[in-house]
């Protein structure tokens, strides 16, 4: 519903009645704040994204070790074994282990980079304080920062573009695989992160690795951000479906980003952009805010 209003809004703002088209507007973004077409209406209102968040801690929590549950993890964070603990509290969380500080659990996560595992307890395990900003800060987290920092810098992209493309590529588990063969947590093919990888000795392997697929990764976005003169609409949809097809795509004509986004004539590739869009403008509204 939310998009056909928005494409009503559309006509009338190209027949001049802007009072209809910004009532529609109004309407799209009240009703779908977060959606793909409220962020768009709310961007026609020339507003900024109110993501209404509670800027508190979390809920106290008493010290990891003091949980039998959670002994084995935390005797390897101490161990600096971060792949384990990850491991240890990933089948914690999917137990029905009864007792357990959740709070706890979350807190390692983080420390040791289990990203997809604090994404998955933001968005399910502590929906009932969904409106706090570290669980909205869970649901789009910055993801291996550290990692993140050099390559973001060195390529001159945003980092929060590379996380929300992260976020609907593989929900920041570094070591997936789809059935297509993509592979790591920005899911690039091997036949892509050869071409952008540095040096001969490129190994598939590899791309399991955070470090390596982040570095890769985030200079094949580049590339496609240089490449469509900053249009992350392009970008992503490039990401998705390849150059060639964007660049058939763009030819064909459309006037708009939001115009482009509805002829693409691949399903698949039309929900990405829309996905990594909304995570993209989610991201800046979270991460924008004053504290």
């Amino acid at each position: 519903k939310a998009r056909a209003l928005y494409w009503k809004a559309n006509i009338y703002e190209a027949k001049g009645d802007e009072a209809a088209a910004k009532h529609i507007y109004e309407e799209i973004a009240s009703k779908s704040p977060l959606g793909f077409y409220g962020i768009v209406a709310t961007k026609k209102l020339k507003r900024k994204l109110d993501m209404d968040v509670d800027y508190s801690d979390p809920k106290s929590s008493s010290d990891p070790s003091d949980s039998d549950t959670l002994a084995k993890a935390v005797e390897l964070a101490h161990l600096n074994l971060s792949e384990l603990v990850a491991k240890e509290l990933e089948a914690l969380n999917s137990s029905k282990a009864k007792n357990v500080d959740w709070h706890a659990v979350y807190d390692l996560a983080k420390k040791n980079d289990a990203w997809h595992l604090v994404n998955i307890m933001a968005r399910y395990r502590f929906s009932s304080d969904r409106d706090a900003d570290w669980v909205w800060e869970g649901a789009y987290p910055k993801a291996y920062p550290i990692l993140m920092k050099e390559p973001a810098a060195r390529n001159k992209i945003d980092p929060l573009f590379v996380w929300a493309v992260m976020r609907e590529e593989s929900t920041y588990r570094p070591d997936v695989i789809s059935p297509a063969g993509a592979i790591g947590l920005l899911q690039l093919m091997p036949k892509t992160a050869r071409r952008f990888a540095k040096g001969a000795a490129f190994d598939v392997a590899k791309l399991t690795a955070p470090s390596f697929n982040i570095d890769v990764g985030t200079r094949y976005l580049a590339f496609l951000l240089k490449h469509y003169a900053g249009n992350m609409f392009y970008a992503a949809a490039a990401y998705n479906a390849g150059e060639e097809a964007v660049d058939r795509w763009i030819a064909d004509g459309g006037n708009s980003d939001e115009e482009f986004v509805e002829e693409i004539p691949y399903k698949e590739t039309n929900d990405y952009v829309k996905k990594v869009m909304r995570s993209y403008w989610i991201y800046v509204a979270l991460y924008s805010q004053s504290r």
